[in-house]
């Protein structure tokens, strides 16, 4: 996949430490959440794949998985689309 995102990120190289410190992921979260390229995202980091922890593509992360305390899953679309892609929707049950 090509590292360059298709549009500007709502983030920016100084938000980092947002987005892996757990105390801080409502911040992180609140940049993502109207971000253009949160599918880009999603793609690119691969925190299903890669069991990430932190927040990447609007989702906060433990392990791989959507962690629902900071996530509505069932009702990001993005996140649905994401781990239909990767055959994982199963992990929402």
């Amino acid at each position: 996949m090509n590292f360059n995102p298709p549009e500007d990120p709502a983030c920016k190289p100084d938000d980092a430490e947002l987005f892996d410190n757990e105390f801080l992921y409502e911040m992180a979260l609140g940049i993502c959440k109207d971000c253009p390229i949160r599918a880009w995202c999603l793609e690119w980091v691969d925190p299903s794949n890669s069991f990430f922890d932190g927040v990447a593509g609007g989702v906060a992360w433990k392990e791989g998985r959507p962690l629902p305390d900071f996530t509505n899953i069932r009702r990001d679309e993005v996140l649905i689309a994401y781990l239909g892609r990767r055959r994982q929707l199963k992990k929402l049950n």
